[in-house]
């Protein structure tokens, strides 16, 4: 897809991205259930960086997709369909133990 773009467009998000403030503290104060996919192919956003965004979300979980890159529902639309299925179960769950609790 990036090459059938525009040079200018991509200039353009290569800049919106690098002008893009830091988001850690933000994720550091998230305190929801939440996962981090990563394709184990990705050359856009390297798996260090994946470690460090689950590792700020106090209930994140990282997930590498092996053979995938960085369109990850595009390039493995069921995969992502079962985690995110399991991260609503786990949701959906919680809920309930919290109703019953009361």
């Amino acid at each position: 897809m990036a090459r059938a773009a525009p040079p200018k467009a991509l200039a353009w998000a290569q800049r919106a991205i690098a002008r893009r403030p830091d988001s850690m503290d933000v994720l550091r104060a998230t305190d929801i259930p939440a996962v981090v996919v990563t394709g184990a192919e990705d050359l856009l956003v390297g798996a260090e960086e994946a470690t460090r965004t689950a590792a700020a979300l106090r209930q994140g979980r990282l997930v590498v997709l092996p053979e995938v890159g960085h369109l990850q529902p595009l390039e493995a639309p069921e995969r992502i369909n079962t985690i995110l299925s399991a991260l609503l179960d786990d949701v959906a769950t919680a809920d309930r133990n919290r109703e019953n609790a009361c």
